[in-house]
């Protein structure tokens, strides 16, 4: 079975090619590596070519295409009956793709694999609820959406329902396509054999882009899918839980026009908006067994992750 493997790169040349090496050591080796470079020039073309002339690489013609549209512009292009998203600073284990067919062959209903996210640096991430996995949670469960920097999709699911919604731009364009997976009468799992590491940025701060689109896309997603009512429930929370965060790292300026463009393209959202029963059901189950865990004592992260 041919999986294809989408990476976007933009000047991180040595974090790209451990990723690609990463995907060169898999136990299965039927892969298509497709590497999208938004023209970069820290050599990261040429080490490319170089040193794995099997990359299907995608050069840009400039720096200013957005990163949902570069993904796409690699999705168009995969071949395979299984697509995978991987980011520049991450690395599969090496069963990643061979665990990933498994489970795919294994469950017809599952439309998506998303990923247990190692991160290298044990840092916390600024967006993130309690609903996501640990790095130490063991178990399998449906879930609402999946992680950008390792999923997988079947590949003639996503030719079918479409790819990120460019408009997005960057950031919280999973949880779109997430929705549509769901609203196509397919699941997505979590799986905890699917490992990757995640080599993000030791010290991660909400820059004004994030927090932007983030809340941005966040609303539009939200008001698309989710009953209005429930729309409203999950805007409010999340800018509760992460409001006062951006608002101490000197971002309120940026929050409050997320909120502002997200509730002034409401009257365009009419011809988009469809209600989607089985995501808004899957995320508020993962939700209340979000918090549950939360008022449980965590167990302690693994010596040495």
């Amino acid at each position: 079975m041919l999986v294809s493997v989408v990476i976007v790169n933009w000047n991180r040349r040595d974090d790209c090619l451990k990723a690609i090496q990463s995907l060169v050591d898999q136990t299965h080796k039927e892969i298509e590596i497709i590497v999208v470079d938004n023209h970069s020039d820290d050599g990261s073309q040429q080490a490319i070519r170089e040193k794995y002339p099997q990359v299907v690489l995608i050069e840009m013609p400039h720096s200013k295409f957005s990163a949902c549209r570069t993904f796409n512009i690699g999705m168009e292009a995969a071949r395979g009956d299984i697509v995978a998203i991987m980011d520049n600073d991450a690395a599969f284990e090496k069963d990643w793709v061979r665990n990933c067919i498994r489970h795919f062959e294994e469950d017809p209903g599952v439309g998506a694999a998303t990923s247990k996210i190692v991160n290298v640096y044990k840092e916390h991430f600024l967006f993130q609820y309690e609903t996501w996995p640990d790095y130490y949670d063991e178990r399998e469960y449906d879930i609402y959406t999946f992680r950008g920097c390792a999923f997988a999709v079947r590949g003639d699911l996503l030719r079918k329902i479409g790819y990120y919604p460019e408009e997005f731009e960057i950031y919280a364009n999973e949880d779109d396509l997430a929705a549509r997976i769901w609203a196509a009468g397919l699941r997505i799992r979590y799986y905890s054999d699917l490992s990757a590491n995640h080599y993000t940025s030791k010290v991660q701060r909400p820059g004004w882009r994030m927090v932007y689109y983030t809340t941005r896309n966040r609303i539009w997603t939200y008001l698309r899918y989710l009953s209005p009512s429930m729309a409203m429930v999950h805007i409010l929370w999340a800018l509760y839980v992460e409001g006062p965060l951006c608002i101490r790292a000197g971002q309120a300026r940026h929050l409050f026009k997320g909120v502002w463009d997200g509730f002034k393209e409401l009257p365009r959202l009419g011809g988009k908006r469809r209600f989607v029963p089985r995501w808004q059901q899957i995320m508020w189950r993962n939700e209340r067994d979000g918090q549950r865990r939360r008022r449980t004592a965590a167990p302690a992260a693994p010596e040495g992750k």
